[in-house]
């Protein structure tokens, strides 16, 4: 995948890398990419791109080999591809990047996504209300609060606190996904299905598997569905 690394953010980079790595290997293939911030903070092995093939822009790989893949890969057929033990043990964070990043460790974290999703009618922004709602419910104190006011530079130890947590309130977001995903916090995380717009009605449920939005009014878009990935 040549468009590795700047096509999404950092958790869409996660489900694109570890869907085309496993896709990869049950395929016989080599696997390719140019470098990614992935190489530096998980050390995962590196082949980069040696010949110009085909691009092929299909969220639904079903053996097509030889290609330049474009995707997002955020569905539940690729998670059927690999597990969670493969990705936690993949997506290690290696200790030159856990020693130069501050973080907190059995806290209870919120975090909340903003930015794009304000007024972008593919998705639901969980207002401060829904989650001030779901803690006082919870009875939580002492919350670490994470959104996208906070310093770009701090992304990283953010990611860190999240999957080292106690508690993970996620957002709808690949990012907390995988924080959720990576980490051993009891997570929480909100049940947006079609909605758009910034809304107080999000319930919260237990577990890691609610999608991060619902784009079935969107003609042309990218599937969405609920994340469930085995163990």
């Amino acid at each position: 995948m040549t468009r590795l690394g700047d096509y999404g953010r950092f958790g869409n980079q996660l489900f694109q890398y570890a869907f085309l790595r496993a896709y990869a290997e049950r395929n016989q293939c080599e696997f390719q990419t140019p470098h990614w911030i992935g190489e530096d903070i998980f050390s995962l092995p590196c082949k980069r791109p040696n010949v110009e093939l085909p691009t092929l822009a299909k969220e639904r790989l079903a053996g097509e080999i030889n290609i330049d893949a474009i995707g997002y890969f955020q569905n539940s057929y690729c998670l059927t591809w690999y597990r969670r033990p493969w990705v936690k043990e993949i997506f290690k964070i290696n200790d030159h990047m856990m020693k130069k990043t501050r973080y907190n460790t059995g806290k209870v974290v919120v975090h909340k996504r903003r930015g794009d999703y304000v007024n972008n009618p593919a998705f639901c922004t969980v207002s401060d209300k829904a989650y001030g709602r779901f803690i006082d419910k919870m009875g939580f104190t002492d919350v670490i609060v994470f959104d996208d006011s906070r310093p770009a530079d701090l992304w990283l130890s953010d990611f860190i606190t999240m999957i080292n947590a106690k508690v993970l309130i996620r957002s709808n977001s690949s990012f907390a996904w995988w924080a959720g995903t990576l980490g051993n916090a009891t997570v929480y995380a909100p049940v947006v299905d079609d909605k758009t717009g910034t809304r107080d009605d999000i319930e919260f449920v237990r577990g890691n598997f609610p999608r991060t939005c619902d784009t079935r009014n969107i003609p042309g878009s990218t599937i969405h569905d609920d994340l469930f990935l085995g163990e």
